[in-house]
């Protein structure tokens, strides 16, 4: 069988600016994960076009967000509700998008088929090209910061420990699947676990 390394790749502090910020017509705010985890996908697309022989996969990723503003000179709610207050539907012709800016950091978990330890510090000055190249959320990126690369977990979790600031992103399930292992016993009841989640959200 193929052996694959597991490896990591750090976008350290991007700045991007005019995001999509709506989710839909009811949701505004903070870009979902799949918009992320697409554009990990289309990061491995792009890596294996520039390497061919050396195949690389995307297999996760973390996100931390370190400033995120909502565009002041949009409304909070989508253009098509302004008709609630008259209890009529309203269809503008135009669907004004709600933008805004964040800065964050993308930690991407790969693996890499063979030579991690050359090829990866190329992936990674590729992977800053791609930064430059791609929106991300809708997005345009602006980047000084070269991207990391690591194999070395602890090396990661160390870099990661130097960040001043930030929040990381947990997938709400898995804070109320772990109260069943660590809070709760199995079969606690779902209130009992929502309260658990609000306990570590707020």
């Amino acid at each position: 069988g193929i052996i694959m390394t597991p490896g990591f790749i750090l976008f350290n502090h991007v700045r991007v600016e005019g995001v999509n910020a709506e989710a839909n017509q009811y949701v505004a705010g903070f870009p979902g994960v799949s918009a992320f985890t697409g554009y990990g996908h289309l990061l491995e697309r792009k890596i294996n076009e520039k390497f061919p022989e050396n195949r690389v996969l995307v297999n996760g990723v973390a996100i931390i967000s370190h400033e995120f503003q909502m565009d002041e000179g949009h409304p909070k709610i989508s253009a098509s509700t302004d008709g609630a207050k008259t209890h009529q539907i309203v269809t503008p012709p135009i669907l004004e998008e709600i933008k805004a800016d964040m800065t964050i950091s993308l930690v991407f978990s790969i693996m890499i088929k063979e030579n991690p330890e050359e090829e990866l510090p190329e992936i990674g000055d590729f992977a800053h090209v791609f930064l430059d190249s791609f929106p991300m959320c809708g997005g345009s990126c602006w980047n000084k910061n070269p991207v990391e690369t690591f194999l070395d977990k602890t090396d990661l979790w160390e870099r990661l420990e130097g960040f001043s600031d930030g929040h990381v992103l947990i997938e709400r399930m898995d804070l109320l699947g772990a109260t069943e292992n660590n809070g709760q016993p199995i079969g606690c009841d779902d209130h009992d676990s929502l309260s658990d989640l609000l306990n570590v959200l707020t």
